[in-house]
């Protein structure tokens, strides 16, 4: 079931990135990462409607503000749900892409059945350790969450994954400045969160 939750994220299609990265389910749950960047502007609150539209959360207009450039919007992914061989159940209520360094991808998925967000996450906290290259670092978010960062290349790409009551919120950052992927993933992560993903 993670892995459809955390392969959600991968079929929003964040460009600049390798697939295996953005498919990877690592998880982790505090540690830091060095350096500084600016936070990103503040995004305006509209919120969560099940069934919502692609890119109804963070709007191209929210992201310009998030990644302090006017990215591209990419097509928006097609739904990741429907009922897993264990009783779990996904609904997409939102997601997009957005490319540009940096660039963005997020999902919120309804998740209910037998497993709920917060069992998966802490579940993949645990998987961490099979992740070497992967550094976590505390989001603090929801009602539990894990982020981490991996080099890919010449960027780095932050990862975030947050249970808020029966959503989980994904969010997966590429950019070349190692700081800068992180705090954009927090803000949107953040983002999703105060709009009742």
């Amino acid at each position: 079931m993670l892995g459809t939750v955390v392969g959600a994220l991968a079929l929003t299609g964040c460009s600049s990135g390798s697939s295996t990265a953005a498919g990877t389910s690592a998880a982790g749950s505090s540690g830091s990462v060095a350096g500084s960047a600016a936070p990103p502007s503040p995004v305006p609150k509209p919120s969560v409607q099940p069934g919502g539209k692609n890119c109804s959360i963070i709007d191209v207009t929210a992201a310009a503000g998030l990644l302090g450039i006017t990215p591209k919007q990419l097509p928006g992914a097609p739904s990741a749900g429907g009922e897993s061989e264990d009783g779990v159940t996904v609904t997409k209520i939102d997601g997009c892409s957005y490319a540009g360094d940096p660039s963005l991808g997020y999902v919120v998925n309804r998740v209910e059945g037998a497993a709920s967000p917060t069992q998966l996450i802490r579940g993949a906290q645990s998987a961490l350790g099979a992740q070497p290259q992967a550094k976590p670092f505390d989001v603090g978010l929801g009602d539990a969450s894990l982020g981490f960062t991996v080099a890919t290349g010449p960027k780095t790409m932050a990862r975030i994954e947050v249970a808020s009551g029966a959503n989980d919120i994904a969010v997966l950052v590429m950019a070349s400045d190692p700081a800068k992927a992180k705090a954009v993933a927090l803000a949107a992560a953040k983002t999703l969160v105060e709009a009742g993903g």
